[in-house]
């Protein structure tokens, strides 16, 4: 049977989801070893959402770190981008900012499978206003 543990490069994929979920720690190294680092930072992940602390990766557990890592990228890609502008914003307003807005969103609805397509420009339309 496979084991995460039997694996370098699962390993690393591991450490890296575990990393950016808490914050690139620096507990977590990315070494491709089975560590206790990364034991204690998987057995907090499996406690903090209610898994049974096996201290190893089955289907279930990589399934719910690589949708931990990919919400922590979203969030930090919106945190890293997030505009400062004047709400409530208007149809027809125009801006860079609204730019970045239209982008942050069209990234959300693609993770969460919305295929309705968000205008690439800088004005606040009827569709982003529905986003």
């Amino acid at each position: 049977m496979y084991h995460i543990t039997d694996n370098e490069a699962a390993i690393k994929s591991v450490q890296r989801y575990l990393s950016k979920i808490y914050k690139n720690s620096a507990a977590v190294s990315q070494n491709g070893q089975w560590d206790e680092n990364t034991v204690a930072a998987l057995n907090r992940f499996q406690s903090e959402n209610q898994m049974e602390l096996t201290s190893f990766v089955d289907y279930l557990t990589h399934a719910a770190l690589y949708e931990a890592y990919t919400d922590a990228i979203i969030r930090d890609n919106v945190n890293r981008n997030t505009p400062s502008i004047s709400f409530p914003l208007k149809k027809g307003d125009q801006s860079f900012e609204i730019e970045k807005i239209n982008s942050i969103l069209s990234e959300i609805l693609r993770r969460y499978s919305f295929f309705e397509a968000l205008p690439d420009g800088d004005y606040f339309s009827a569709i982003t206003e529905k986003a």
